[in-house]
């Protein structure tokens, strides 16, 4: 590993912090699989619901008839969907802020309202904590739950600097002829884009301000990978490294050795194998202009054993044919969080998310530069 990619817990710590007050906050509760006989949120009840309150004859007793009717009447509820922010814009400042610009059909004043309380101040709206290039993190949708299916929505990015007490109309008049110095209109996301029960990353991207755009990427929330395993997909958003393709996977320490122990190398007279396991994710290359990043696997890919050792078990990456660095899973989360607190968790699925600057080196290493490289991870699931 190069100077370049050391990886060190106070680089990490200055990156991943992330407001409550827009994004929504990751407990240890809220990370924990879903409880058996809970509702998840997505309009459907897991195994056990009412287990000791109906008994077997009970349920056979229902009528063709009724279950028929219940079926063909009934709309099952739905759960707004997820929408998480990912800042790997190298073009647009260190720092961001933004506003949503809605349109409806009832808005002619003049050209765009935005959008209610809280969502009407710049996001995120605490004003020590913008959202800062390399992180990322749910949305707290609060009012705005209800609009983002139904309406188009225009990102205005803004300076870290603007005044959060401010509405965003009073900050931009409505016909948008005056945006706050460094800040930048970015493309419209189409109505009906975000759908009920899926899960979405809103990556802000570009070079440079010319090119800053938002790229909308569905991440899977539907497969199941399991009580005991982590699912697991990957983004490429390092514009640093341009047409350079990453692959990634998982580096895990080798568990089941010819000798039976946990190996930490070969020993002598036994042919135990490596000293670690590698599974591949797949290969991503960073999008050309406004094309959708893609995300590999389409389905998330479960992995076991991953959590056992976070310190020894690491997402490791290669660019174009150049080994790249093997960080571990709590160097991972640490990034993703700011915290040095577990964060990853089986029985859900998480993007894996590639940006920065390969070549800058962290400020562990003594570096000043923002766009360091790093990787941080989303929950995919509510």
């Amino acid at each position: 590993m190069t100077k370049a990619m050391r990886w060190g817990v106070s680089s990490l710590l200055a990156v991943g912090t992330l407001s409550l007050g827009v994004f929504a906050g990751c407990s240890s509760d809220e990370e924990a699989p879903a409880n058996p006989g809970e509702d998840t949120g997505t309009g459907e009840e897991t195994p056990g619901e009412e287990a000791g309150g109906e008994t077997a004859g009970e349920t056979a007793g229902e009528t063709a008839g009724e279950t028929a009717g219940e079926t063909a009447g009934e709309t099952k509820p739905s759960a707004p969907p997820k929408i998480s922010l990912v800042h790997a814009a190298a073009g647009l400042p260190a720092a961001i802020r933004f506003c949503m610009a809605i349109s409806t059909p009832t808005t002619s004043n003049p050209k765009y309202g935005f959008a209610p309380a809280p969502a009407d101040k710049p996001l995120p709206n605490d004003a020590a904590a913008p959202l800062p290039f390399g992180a990322g993190g749910p949305l707290n949708l609060g009012s705005l739950a209800s609009l983002v299916t139904g309406v188009a929505i225009t990102p205005i990015a803004l300076p870290s600097t603007v005044d959060v007490t401010k509405t965003c109309a009073t900050l931009i008049p409505g016909d948008k002829t005056t945006i706050p110095a460094g800040g930048v209109e970015l493309n419209t996301i189409p109505a009906n884009t975000f759908l009920a029960n899926k899960s979405f990353i809103v990556a802000v991207l570009g070079a440079d301000v010319a090119s800053a755009h938002v790229s909308i990427i569905e991440i899977d929330k539907a497969t199941s990978p399991g009580a005991d395993k982590l699912g697991a997909q990957f983004l490429h958003l390092s514009s640093h490294l341009g047409t350079v393709p990453i692959t990634a996977g998982f580096t895990t320490p080798n568990t089941t050795p010819a000798d039976g122990g946990l190996e930490t190398g070969v020993e002598v007279g036994v042919d135990s194998g490596p000293a670690t396991t590698y599974v591949e994710l797949g290969t991503a290359s960073y999008p050309t202009g406004t094309a959708v990043p893609t995300i590999v696997p389409a389905s998330a890919k479960a992995f076991g054993d991953l959590l056992k050792d976070r310190t020894k078990s690491a997402f490791s990456l290669k660019f174009g044919p150049t080994p790249g660095p093997n960080i571990p899973l709590n160097f991972v989360e640490l990034a993703s969080t700011g915290k040095a607190d577990p964060y990853l968790a089986n029985g859900k699925n998480w993007t894996f998310i590639a940006v920065g600057d390969p070549t800058k080196p962290s400020p562990a290493s003594g570096g000043t530069d923002p766009t360091f490289f790093r990787v941080i991870a989303l929950n995919n699931d509510p």
